[in-house]
């Protein structure tokens, strides 16, 4: 489907479909492969400075920011997780 699923309400994320997880990891795989692509053929001066249509007032590289910020927040995440599984000094 076209959504992405942004300003989903919670009963909308409730009745999503239950997936399975080797599709959704040949997908990771094959968009990881294409966004490395794009991005490695890129250069600062390819990203538009004007907004997107779909979020006024966002540019193309107001997003990729946002998309690097939010790896980096869920890689904190993940590590502090894993710490309170694991313990202290472990």
């Amino acid at each position: 489907e076209r959504d992405s699923g942004f300003g989903f309400t919670s009963e909308q994320v409730r009745d999503l479909p239950t997936f399975d997880i080797d599709q959704i990891l040949e997908y990771y795989d094959a968009v990881r492969v294409e966004t490395n692509a794009f991005l490695e053929a890129m250069s600062e001066s390819d990203l538009p400075t004007e907004p997107h249509p779909r979020r006024p007032g966002v540019t193309l590289m107001d997003m990729w920011g946002h998309v690097m910020i939010e790896e980096a927040q869920h890689l904190g995440q993940v590590a502090y997780i894993r710490g309170i599984q694991r313990g202290l000094g472990k």
